[in-house]
């Protein structure tokens, strides 16, 4: 018997009580690399010889890993006949797909079904007798007289195995996963085609956090809309912490939006949403379709760094099958499928245009209504940054004034919002605060009685004494919009008019 080989035969039958889903579900944990087509096969009520060529261990394990996936089957020995690992048909006649059901005769000394305590489950040893240490030794649980096995122990241990997994290792009862050479050898879709489908599976992303990011940023601005906004020289606006935290809020949507759309559905459905719609397939060397999450990681990783343009151009122009970064970093490559989806046209671009309305919306609309809402500069607290009355955006524009003043005027506006210049009295301030500089460096100089003017003044300190406020001296005694005398004996005197009219002195 040492010579004898073994094959596993199955019914096709499901085990009693057992639902043939549920030996699908098995099948596919236990046997995961088997073609499921195949698996659909074993259990549609047709015989079939599952392997060949093994020894009584490697027969009766693999049959225990079927069993438990509750399928039945049956081991049988071989007359002869070299060794084969491979799945056959019982006999060549007419089998369907290579199937077929058993019509040959039993064979001539069947053995005894596996679990039979006259077998030993090691070796194979049979007994022949009632009186036979296999079954007479240890009270009953036997012991091989060839190997030295005691089968009610081993028996027992595989009993409590079948709970927690097969015995058998997938490796040896797997058979090999079957290729496909036509998708194997199909060419890799153009980066034009890339482009299109990265940019329908970023509007499915892009869409859905901007619609939750308004929803969110809306709320924050109606619960703390008090402490949230500040007043600036254009109106009221939101502060730098709110719109990192808004950012920050918007950033975190897309995220997630993006790892569902990269990774976690295309796990399931075996691409990217883009790319189902675009008729595009992905498949390895072997013209297998791609699953699990892990691939799919690596193909996102690869599309970050292809973010970058050049990198994108460089990799499909120096590599000679015009694969991409993803592609390299998971070994998978998009090819055409056999049909393209009609709908893709007015689908895919409804939603591109909604996520980019959606993006103006969210950049533009906003700020541009809370800017609506905002106070006139006039009514603003003090300390507030307005403009004067008269630039105000909002007060008619005379027609009768010439072009050089209102040009003169709006290039003084541009310097108060640099130098943050608030209001007509903070200028009067600063004039004051700039003669002030000069008084002192003139009274330093010249002792007792003494009389000047803000001519002289400017003429001796202004380039030397430089700052903003002597700028704005200068520009508004340039401009005539004021005219002092100042002495000893009394304290000056700032008016500020118009522009072309002095003030009195």
């Amino acid at each position: 018997m040492a010579g004898t080989t073994y094959r596993v035969k199955t019914t096709g039958i499901p085990q009693p009580g057992i639902d043939p889903a549920e030996v699908l579900s098995r099948l596919e944990r236990t046997f995961p690399r088997i073609d499921p087509g195949l698996r659909r096969r074993m259990i549609a009520g047709t015989p079939m010889i599952l392997k060949r060529g093994m020894d009584l261990d490697r027969a009766s394990a693999f049959a225990k890993g079927l069993q438990q996936a509750g399928l039945e089957c049956r081991i049988e020995p071989e007359d002869s006949a070299p060794p084969r690992l491979s799945l056959e048909p019982l006999s060549e006649e007419s089998a369907p797909e290579g199937l077929q059901t058993d019509r040959t005769e039993a064979p001539a000394h069947p053995a005894p079904p596996p679990g039979d305590p006259r077998i030993c489950p090691k070796c194979g040893y049979v007994a022949r007798s009632s009186d036979d240490p296999l079954l007479s030794a240890h009270g009953g649980l036997g012991q091989c007289p060839r190997c030295g096995v005691i089968p009610g122990k081993l028996r027992s241990t595989q009993s409590s195995q079948a709970l927690t997994g097969p015995v058998v290792p997938v490796s040896t009862a797997e058979p090999p996963v079957p290729t496909r050479p036509e998708l194997a050898r199909a060419p890799t879709v153009t980066l034009k085609e890339r482009w299109l489908a990265n940019l329908v599976t970023n509007a499915y992303i892009m869409a859905p956090a901007l619609a939750l990011y308004l929803l969110y940023a809306m709320a924050v601005i109606s619960l703390h809309k008090g402490s949230l906004f500040t007043s600036s020289y254009f109106g009221v606006t939101l502060n730098r912490d709110t719109a990192d935290a808004l950012a920050l809020g918007y950033l975190l949507l897309t995220a997630g939006f993006a790892l569902y759309e990269y990774l976690v559905r295309p796990a399931t459905q075996g691409a990217t949403r883009g790319e189902l719609l675009r008729g595009i397939v992905l498949v390895n060397d072997r013209g297998i379709a791609p699953s699990g999450i892990a691939t799919f990681a690596k193909r996102f990783a690869g599309v970050l760094v292809n973010s970058i343009f050049l990198v994108t151009i460089l990799s499909c122009v120096f590599d000679e099958r015009r694969r991409t970064l993803a592609d390299i970093f998971s070994g998978t490559r998009p090819i055409r499928g056999e049909e393209m989806d009609g709908g893709f046209d007015t689908r895919g671009g409804g939603i591109f245009l909604l996520g980019f309305s959606l993006l103006l919306l969210a950049n533009v609309g906003v700020p541009r209504y809370l800017l609506y809402l905002a106070e006139h500069r006039n009514d603003a607290p003090v300390s507030t940054s307005v403009p004067l009355a008269e630039h105000r955006n909002d007060a008619p524009v005379s027609t009768s004034v010439p072009l050089d003043t209102r040009a003169r005027d709006a290039i003084e506006r541009t310097q108060r919002i640099r130098s943050a210049i608030p209001s007509a009295d903070a200028q009067r301030r600063l004039i004051e605060q700039a003669v002030g500089r000069l008084e002192t460096r003139y009274a330093e100089e010249h002792d007792g009685e003494y009389t000047y003017d803000l001519g002289l003044l400017l003429q001796l300190y202004g380039s030397e004494t430089r700052g903003e406020d002597i700028w704005m001296l200068e520009q508004a005694y340039a401009d005539g919009q004021v005219s002092l005398r100042m002495g000893s004996s009394a304290p000056f005197e700032v008016r500020i008019g118009p522009p072309g009219r002095h003030a009195v002195h």
